[in-house]
């Protein structure tokens, strides 16, 4: 049977030790100290657009955007292409990893990151506009403290019955050499309580599964 709306799935993981000082921002396609290979023009294209799309948001709610990031790119690449072998809708990979081990292997040493899943939307404002009307997803699409993000788009037209044609992978992070920040709070108007505006964007109930590590 085929799904009734479109799939949306997020999940956030952190580190310990986080504090409170003003960090740098990078340029604006990262590569970092390790090698990976670039993605494809097509890829890129998907990505920058994907990208683009959540920073229009991001800007609208008063935070600063995330900058697309080789490695963190990879991770998100890998995940599509994990979607294609096993059709599998999970944040855990076929081999039963997380997340935060997909970005790890890309030689990425974070502190904080973020992943998003969307299926079954065309486009990439279409997948982002889904994810932003989820409280869970919205929320993960607003964290101030990203810093880095890499998107990916698959397109299987084979799929198999009752399975959707159009797949999307958002990853967030935070590299570990930016354990500290200045936070930037998002200033969403009437869709914050009074209180959230003067704090930070409260983390919905019941939505956002955290992995700690040491």
């Amino acid at each position: 049977m085929r799904y009734a709306t479109p799939l949306v799935a997020a999940i956030l993981l952190c580190a310990l030790a986080l504090g409170g000082c003003t960090g740098t921002r990078t340029a604006e396609f990262n590569r970092g100290p390790a090698r990976v290979a670039d993605p494809s023009p097509e890829q890129m294209r998907h990505a920058q657009m994907v990208i683009r799309v959540i920073n229009e948001f991001r800007t609208a709610n008063g935070l600063p955007p995330v900058v697309l990031e080789a490695h963190v790119m990879k991770a998100a690449h890998d995940k599509a292409l994990d979607f294609r072998k096993n059709w599998r809708f999970y944040h855990a990979g076929s081999d039963g990893s997380s997340p935060s081990q997909r970005v790890a292997r890309t030689g990425y040493d974070w502190v904080e990151v973020g992943e998003t899943l969307s299926a079954g939307q065309i486009t990439a404002r279409g997948a982002v506009g889904n994810l932003k009307a989820s409280p869970c997803h919205r929320f993960a699409l607003l964290r101030d403290v990203y810093l880095h993000a890499g998107a990916a788009y698959l397109y299987a037209p084979d799929s198999p019955p009752g399975r959707y044609k159009h797949w999307w992978v958002v990853k967030f992070a935070r590299p570990s050499s930016e354990m500290t920040w200045e936070r930037t709070y998002p200033t969403a108007g009437a869709e914050l309580t009074e209180s959230s505006k003067r704090t930070r964007m409260r983390q919905p109930r019941g939505c956002v599964i955290r992995e700690v590590v040491s």
